[in-house]
């Protein structure tokens, strides 16, 4: 909404205009236009000529001023509006308004905050802005070009920390819209459960915070102590809850079932394979003991299973691909460490997360075969899968193209990779062995586990759960 408030627009006085970044929230638009009303009302009482409030798309040319409204949602590509307007202050010689929008709009799975950025772009091109990104907020500003002078100037540029800013406003700001107050979140050890937890310590209490880590069969004495240093860096209530005793229990029911029907009362029929006993341990803890703890606790539980693990389906329903929200489900595996050391260096400004995190070999810890103590764990190897990956869902790259770049030699720019893909993969046959590996799993089982799995806070430009699990893109030439 842009709004000219009657009053004498005078040239002898700098042009005044009121900038209200409001919160949009669909679910109660009655709270959206009482705030609208109430911005316009201290716009005329702080004798403001224009009021410009975030909400909806629009544009006001005044002979002194542009004025434009944002509604737009965050997905990392704000760059490209800031740089346009930014000219047009250049090219028309006065200043250009920006006033967006505050708040998470629901998009069914997927969660997606507002830009929610708002300032002035002075004649120079330079951006000012004049409110907190993301939150809500008023400000009423004189056009002339002292005042504007005076407001620190930022770049014209958006970066990884605006996208942790934007993934730590909105998990914030939809808490708070639903009246969620405590989390349980299970910790490992590893990097994910780490900043997950480190994500929801930025803004919650400690005391509304309970961290639990569930030792299994094949949990390393490296991990259960990092799980434990990360709660006591973050102050946070810890428990330890072993599930070797339950994982037993249900091995042992399982050999001894005799069941009925066809083909029954065999014993040892039913006996679970090593595979199935992996599912088994994240099931249990998922779906036994954090489900319990939401209860004792009386919050919610956290799903921090990352986009790689998404794309390709590695994880278990109902055991980690469990709770209430993915906090970090749009976030590749490399952009979950970049996570750490924002929350790290510029929230906390200490190392909450503890180094040895970071350096530990992502592992599940579900059998012998992911002994991190040994260097072995998860099967993936991030750094080149996340830009593989990355390239399916963002991109609509097709195994044809990956098999083609690779052929050529032009893979690794293609995909932003920036290691050498012949040292992971000597030969053509090689790499289609691994790419076919996981194109089956992300175009299969996978589909079935994203449906099933929590939404997702998106603040990448494609999310899953915001588009139909199908192939859109053509082929990349």
């Amino acid at each position: 909404m842009i709004a000219q408030i009657p009053a004498s627009i005078s040239n002898d006085k700098p042009l005044r205009i009121a900038i209200a970044q409001i919160a949009k929230d669909q679910t109660d638009l009655f709270a959206y236009e009482a705030k609208r009303h109430d911005a316009f009302s201290r716009a005329r009482a702080e004798g403001a000529d224009f009021a410009a409030i975030g909400g909806e798309s629009g544009l006001v040319e005044d002979e002194r001023v542009t004025i434009v409204t944002d509604v737009s949602l965050f997905n990392g590509s704000m760059q490209a509006t800031l740089e346009r307007l930014s000219r047009r202050a250049v090219e028309t010689g006065k200043p250009v308004v920006l006033a967006g929008t505050s708040g998470v709009n629901d998009g069914g799975k997927a969660i997606r905050p507002f830009n929610g950025l708002s300032g002035v772009f002075s004649i120079d091109g330079a951006f000012h802005p004049v409110l907190q990104r993301f939150e809500e907020g008023f400000a009423t500003i004189d056009l002339d070009d002292a005042s504007i002078a005076a407001l620190p100037a930022a770049p014209v540029a958006e970066t990884f920390n605006d996208k942790a800013r934007a993934l730590r406003f909105g998990l914030h700001a939809f808490m708070a819209r639903l009246g969620i107050k405590r989390v349980v979140i299970g910790v490992s050890g590893g990097i994910d459960s780490a900043v997950a937890s480190a994500l929801y310590s930025s803004f919650l209490p400690p005391e509304d915070i309970l961290l639990i880590a569930m030792p299994g069969p094949f949990t390393s004495q490296t991990t259960r102590r990092l799980a434990r240093e990360l709660a006591t860096g973050l102050a946070t209530r810890f428990a330890e809850i072993p599930i070797g005793e339950a994982v037993e229990l249900t091995c042992r029911q399982f050999a001894e079932l005799r069941s009925e029907g066809p083909g029954g009362g065999v014993q040892g029929a039913w006996e679970l394979s090593p595979f199935a006993v992996e599912n088994v341990q994240a099931r249990d803890r998922g779906s036994r003991v954090l489900a319990a703890a939401t209860s004792a606790f009386n919050g919610v539980a956290s799903c921090n299973a990352n986009k790689a693990e998404a794309t390709v389906g590695y994880g278990t329903l109902h055991g980690d691909i469990f709770g209430w929200l993915s906090c970090l489900g749009d976030l590749w595996k490399g952009e979950v460490y970049q996570l750490g050391r924002f929350l790290n260096n510029e929230i906390f400004r200490r190392d909450v997360i503890p180094e040895g995190i970071f350096t530990i070999k992502p592992s599940a810890e579900l059998s012998e075969a992911q002994a991190v103590d040994q260097g072995l764990g998860d099967p993936l190897d991030y750094p080149w899968h996340d830009k593989l990956f990355r390239a399916w869902v963002e991109e609509d790259y097709t195994p044809e193209d990956c098999h083609r770049f690779f052929a050529d030699g032009s893979i690794a720019s293609r995909i932003g990779y920036e290691g050498d893909p012949a040292a992971l993969f000597p030969t053509i046959d090689a790499f289609d062995a691994d790419m076919r590996r996981w194109w089956g799993l992300f175009r299969g089982l996978s589909v079935a586990k994203r449906l099933q799995a929590p939404p997702t806070l998106a603040v990448s430009k494609r999310a899953f759960g915001e588009f139909p699990e199908i192939q859109r893109g053509a082929s990349k030439s």
